[in-house]
């Protein structure tokens, strides 16, 4: 009949019928297996071949495209959850040699379904009579607006309660809570400690963490007022704010917040201790969890570093665009992280994840050589379970120092690579921070620097902190003290412990590397539950 047969240029020459003359003339470059082939067709009794090179500045000028498809309507579409969707359909289909083409020869295939959130593609394909082809793609995005969602699930309430319940949101690269609906906007917190940092350094380390959230993300956040009320043991299950902060970017849990989410416990609570924004005289209260007494709430000198769970307000409008709020598929926002195939690590976004040599990672900084700041998930572990080690007996001066023999900066350095692969890290210099107590938020008294390539988390810089039910095990800070009795490193319940090295404390080994800067990304999202995987 008239059907068309194609065969490729690779076709002929893997079946040997063409030997020689694949190079274009004159440019000696070799023509396009893939894109160059024959066509036939048979009409009133006789066969006719067209034939088309793609031979790169060299092209024949036979037809080799399919027909141009005009859409009705827009080609990317955004429709409310469960509202009924029709698809607009083609306007015209036309081609530079048949002309118009019958708008029912088009293939369509249309897979939208409004009751699942997400986004969906209907294809249109068509072919002219050579039978090149042409395929249309519009782009349909179910959505529901987020404070309409919350407030259906809240049923009139304001705070999400209980011990788990579905109410996961990716936002800044991070796994974040929706604590309650605020008028129009939406509270959330981190599901997870970022940082370590010391109650009156609190305000500054928001201006660091600031540089952090991604632009697309900022766009989103709006100010507002966080509980800071004074507590004592009388007003201490109160679940009823008195003072508030002014309108700011960023806050921390109150008291009051965490007792409006109980119904036989609350979805808050995790493995360390974590600072709340409430006061009591020269002190402030910390929340914990896993002393297993009746009460969460301890009040501490504010001298002291514990967790920082960033809290955050959110407009309201903003779309879900995929997840159902669960931990494995939290809400995603009409943000687009567009993730190109083959796209460097460097090009990427701190705070996103991603496997190596077995390992679970994630991006601290982007470094201005191109290299790639990233701290290991867990700590480091062997068939006996994590590994852990303490400062020698010879060692007398517990500053953390990797040139030392015997210091743990030392022994971090040398012995990681037995754990996992080393060939995609480069050397970098670390600033070993050196204070006269207790670690304080830039209030270190000495830097020293060193060339290494593995080194231990520093406490004030993103992500350090323990994640929450993760069971990494314990691990080694860089934060020094003049004192030996004041250095820290983080235990298995999450919390910056203090005392001397040598004596008293082993902990493990959570290594922060750089990576090269020609390290490419395979495959993958860059979240927690679809971590990108590399290659070099």
């Amino acid at each position: 009949g008239e059907r068309v047969g194609v065969v490729s240029l690779k076709t002929l020459v893997d079946g040997a019928y063409i030997k020689d003359d694949l190079k274009a003339p004159y440019f000696g470059k070799i023509c396009s297996l893939e894109n160059s082939w024959v066509k036939t067709i048979q009409k009133n009794g006789e066969y006719k071949y067209y034939t088309y090179l793609d031979c790169g500045v060299l092209k024949s000028a036979i037809d080799h495209k399919g027909p141009t498809i005009k859409l009705v309507g827009e080609q990317n579409i955004t429709i409310g959850y469960e509202e009924k969707f029709e698809d607009p359909g083609i306007k015209s289909v036309v081609d530079n040699n048949d002309g118009k083409i019958d708008l029912k020869n088009v293939i369509v295939k249309n897979n939208v379904d409004t009751s699942k959130v997400g986004s969906y593609e209907i294809t249109y394909t068509a072919y002219d009579s050579l039978n090149n082809k042409n395929t249309v793609v519009r782009i349909v995005n179910v959505v529901k607006i987020l404070k309409d969602t919350i407030k259906k699930e809240l049923n009139k309430g304001t705070y999400y309660k209980g011990m788990n319940p579905n109410n996961y949101i990716y936002f800044a690269n991070d796994l974040f809570r929706i604590l309650k609906i605020d008028g129009d906007n939406v509270v959330i917190v981190a599901d997870s400690d970022v940082s370590y940092v010391d109650f009156d350094s609190i305000d500054s380390w928001f201006k660091y963490y600031d540089k952090y959230v991604p632009d697309d993300y900022k766009k989103i956040i709006v100010k507002n007022k966080y509980c800071n009320m004074s507590v004592n043991q009388k007003n201490i299950n109160t679940t009823k704010c008195t003072n508030y902060t002014k309108n700011r970017l960023y806050g921390l849990l109150s008291i009051s917040d965490i007792n409006n989410t109980f119904d036989d416990g609350s979805y808050l609570f995790g493995d360390a201790i974590s600072w709340t924004l409430n006061t009591s005289g020269s002190n402030a209260y910390a929340f914990k969890y896993y002393f297993n007494d009746s009460s969460y709430y301890y009040e501490f000198e504010k001298k002291h570093n514990f967790g920082i769970r960033p809290v955050m307000t959110i407009k309201g409008d903003s779309l879900i665009m995929d997840g159902n709020g669960t931990f494995d598929n939290p809400y995603k926002l009409n943000i687009i992280n567009k993730i190109e195939k083959n796209s460097k690590l460097n090009e990427r976004q701190v705070g996103e994840y991603f496997n190596y040599s077995n390992y679970l990672w994630r991006i601290q900084n982007i470094e201005s050589d191109g290299s790639v700041k990233a701290i290991l998930q867990s700590s480091l572990a062997d068939d006996n379970g994590y590994v852990k080690l303490y400062y020698s007996d010879s060692v007398k001066d517990e500053v953390y120092n990797p040139t030392e023999k015997g210091n743990v900066g030392y022994i971090i350095n040398n012995v990681s690579s037995k754990y996992f692969d080393t060939s995609y890290l480069i050397k970098h210099t670390i600033e070993v921070p050196i204070y006269s107590g207790e670690p304080k938020y830039k209030k270190e008294i000495d830097i020293k620097k060193y060339e290494v390539k593995i080194s231990s988390p520093n406490m004030f810089e993103i992500y350090s902190a323990y994640p929450k039910n993760s069971g990494i095990g314990s691990y080694w800070l860089l934060n020094s003290s003049k004192s030996n009795k004041e250095n820290p490193g983080v235990s298995e319940t999450g919390s910056v412990m203090y005392g001397d090295g040598s004596l008293y404390y082993s902990y493990g080994i959570r290594p922060v590397v750089y990576f090269n800067k020609n390290v490419s990304i395979v495959f993958g999202k860059g979240t927690l539950n679809n971590p990108f995987n590399i290659k070099k």
